[in-house]
This record gives structure tokens, sequence and C-alpha cells, in this order.
């Protein structure tokens, strides 16, 4: 068994890539993505109307060791003051 974090990283579905790249810059290899989130928060409500994904949310799911949070970090937070959005961290364990 592995011990490490849960992020689940909540951002404009538009966002993702750059998430993403972030998450590959540091060597975070494995992710999930789960589109077309609706719901409400500091920036008003995402209803998932509309044919672009401009008004629904995306989870990005990542199982990653406490260093690798570490790295990542930072650049979630400026990006995150920049467009919005939002990490919540959680402790896990996982089996491979």
């Amino acid at each position: 068994m592995q011990s490490g974090l849960k992020l689940e990283i909540i951002v404009d579905q538009l966002h993702v890539p750059t998430v993403i790249r972030i998450l590959e810059k540091t060597k975070v290899e494995g992710y999930t993505i789960i589109r077309g989130l609706t719901g409400s928060g500091d920036r008003g409500e995402k209803d998932g109307e509309g044919l672009t994904g401009l008004f629904s949310n995306a989870m990005i799911i990542v199982a990653c060791e406490q260093s690798d949070y570490d790295d990542i970090q930072e650049d979630l937070r400026k990006l995150f003051r920049t467009i919005g959005g939002i990490c919540m961290i959680q402790p896990i364990q996982w089996l491979s």
C-alpha cells in the first residue's frame, strides 16, 4: 500500500489544458478528468448550458505523493488567483 494525496482540482472547463501543463511540468502523469460539472461558487453559478463548455466546470483528480504536490502547489495557486478554481486535498492510501 502506498500513501499520498488526492487532489480534486476544479476549474472552468476551458482551463483544463493549463492545469494539465502544470501537472506535466512536474512529471505528475496520472490524472482523471470529469467534464461538465455544474454548481455554484465564489464566481457564480455554472449551469452547464451552452455549446462551448464556457458555463461548466471540470474536475481533474490526481493521486500523488506529497513531494509532487509541493512542486505544483504554487503554480496552481497563481492560476487560481488569475482564473478562479479550487484544489481540495485529502490524505489517501492506494494499491497498485
